[in-house]
């Protein structure tokens, strides 16, 4: 009997899952994502941090005493995950981030720390792409005939460690496309629509019709950005603005009908489906004791695991259900 259950548990290994928060959209499709991967092949056990790092922080800790082989973890701040990665280590529990990264410094803490998600750069590249295809199709677009786009950047929080990220990425792909570029100004936009409009109004003051793209670090300022066009008269006529953003996850519905409408060119859209089944089947790996690479995954610098977004566009939107 004791033989029969160290089999059993052995195949079905313990996966802790610590969510940020059970309620955005996100976290559902992550969530039904890996329990549908955990049927029959791995015991699940959940938490929900409701948005809050203190309360994940003590519930992740609950997990150490729960025979628990690998832990998931979606961080609320990756500020303060010092306690956590010294529990794991001295228990000898991996862990897989995924989400939010956590820093350098603290992913090389030890060798049993990975991460799963998307790099802002691949998220940049594909903006760039969806511009330049614009740039290519619609010849109207270079305003003063000079062949160089001249674009503006709209970034995320200002302590943000991958600030300006995107926005070089696009230029690259642009640059690549055989497409010179000039960055006119970039304005931190952090703080919803409202704030993003803001700092758009700003910089179309600023440089006015110089401007030829908006590139945006994330979709709400992307939408900010477009409603400051459409206050300056853009999106009448044939008075057009190219402008790009990026989705953490499935793209909203106001996403999707700013696109529609033409408003928003495109955006990044992280394939949150295929990122969690990343994050559940290198979990799975870490807790039956087998090495990060029989996972099946490409696990680059022995640490991260790196999914393709998605080029989301009126002629090729969202696959979203």
């Amino acid at each position: 009997m004791a033989a029969s259950c160290a089999q059993s548990d052995k195949a079905r290994p313990k996966i802790g899952l610590a969510m940020r928060s059970f309620d955005d959209s996100v976290s559902i499709v992550v969530r039904g994502t890996i329990e549908t991967a955990a049927l029959d092949r791995a015991e699940l056990a959940i938490i929900d941090g409701q948005g809050q790092q203190s309360a994940q922080d003590k519930q992740t800790e609950a997990f150490f005493d729960k025979n628990i082989g690998a832990i998931a973890i979606n961080p609320v701040d990756t500020a303060s995950l010092g306690k956590i990665i010294d529990k794991a280590k001295a228990k000898k529990v991996p862990i897989v981030f995924f989400g939010l990264e956590p820093s350098d410094e603290s992913m090389r803490s030890w060798d049993k720390l990975f991460f799963v998600g998307t790099r802002r750069a691949d998220e940049g590249a594909a903006q760039g792409e969806i511009l330049a295809s614009y740039w290519k199709a619609n010849p109207a677009a270079d305003r003063n005939k000079d062949g160089t786009l001249q674009y503006v950047a709209l970034t995320a929080a200002p302590t943000g460690q991958d600030d300006g990220a995107s926005a070089d990425a696009a230029a690259k792909a642009l640059n690549a496309a055989g497409i010179r570029t000039t960055l006119l100004g970039s304005e931190p936009a952090a703080g919803g629509i409202a704030a993003a409009q803001q700092k758009a109004a700003a910089l179309l003051a600023k440089h006015g019709d110089k401007i030829e793209a908006f590139v945006c670090d994330d979709d709400e300022t992307a939408l900010g950005a477009v409603d400051a066009l459409k206050a300056a008269g853009y999106f009448k006529g044939k008075k057009r603005m190219p402008v790009v953003g990026a989705s953490a996850g499935e793209i909203s519905e106001a996403v999707a009908a700013a696109i529609a409408s033409g408003g928003l060119l495109g955006t990044a859209e992280t394939d949150s489906a295929s990122q969690a089944k990343a994050v559940f089947d290198l979990a799975y790996a870490l807790a039956k004791g087998a090495a990060s690479w029989r996972s099946g995954l490409k696990i680059t610098d022995a640490k991260y695991v790196w999914v393709p977004c998605r080029k989301v566009t009126k002629d090729n939107p969202s696959a979203k259900k």
